[in-house]
């Protein structure tokens, strides 16, 4: 049960730790268009790997496997376990759910290498932050919309989509986003007593 899965990551280390020997001896010999298409293609592979360690995240917290180990929660736990600051731990968990619960386009893209993890973050925050009257199908838009822009924007760049985003679900309102800014912008002044 499962060994297949535990045979295929064995190799698939050992095939790392042998390309990673290979590029540190040999790379030197490569022409620069190979340098070149050996690095975005690593940086697919990486993009697939984060998209794997996400799912691995929500199969150990799905498992509460924190908890059986002693951890106080979930943060404490990829925190500890991966020698991350808690505010990295935070922003994995968060991601991890979100592309399980919400965001699940964006979870195969990043797991087939068609957004990165940053792309997939800001994606995420876009899509967690869609005013409170967006429908389903205003959301699975919204996701499909950024899917497509990531194709050639940046994670700032799509970030900046969501005020066209939010027009195009709430075009005549105010919208739960604004509302909450403006309320961060507003300033008390109190004499003192």
């Amino acid at each position: 049960m499962g060994g297949d899965l535990l045979e295929a990551f064995a190799a698939l280390e050992a095939a790392f730790s042998d390309v990673a020997k290979r590029v540190q001896d040999d790379a030197w010999q490569l022409a620069e268009t190979d340098v070149v298409d050996l690095t975005r293609r690593l940086h697919t592979m990486t993009c697939q790997a984060q998209g794997v360690q996400l799912r691995l995240v929500r199969e150990v917290d799905s498992r509460s496997i924190p908890a059986s180990l002693g951890a106080t929660s979930l943060r404490a736990w990829i925190s500890g376990a991966m020698r991350l600051s808690p505010r990295e731990a935070k922003a994995m968990d968060k991601l991890a759910r979100s592309l399980h619960e919400k965001c699940t386009d964006t979870g195969a893209a990043l797991g087939n290498g068609g957004v990165n993890y940053e792309q997939a973050a800001a994606i995420s925050r876009i899509i967690e932050g869609l005013p409170s009257k967006a429908t389903y199908e205003a959301t699975r838009w919204a996701e499909g919309f950024l899917l497509e822009h990531a194709r050639v924007l940046n994670a700032e760049d799509l970030a900046k989509l969501s005020k066209r985003i939010d027009s195009a679900i709430d075009p005549d309102g105010t919208l739960d986003r604004e509302k909450v800014a403006n309320e961060r912008r507003s300033a008390n002044i109190r004499d003192k007593p």
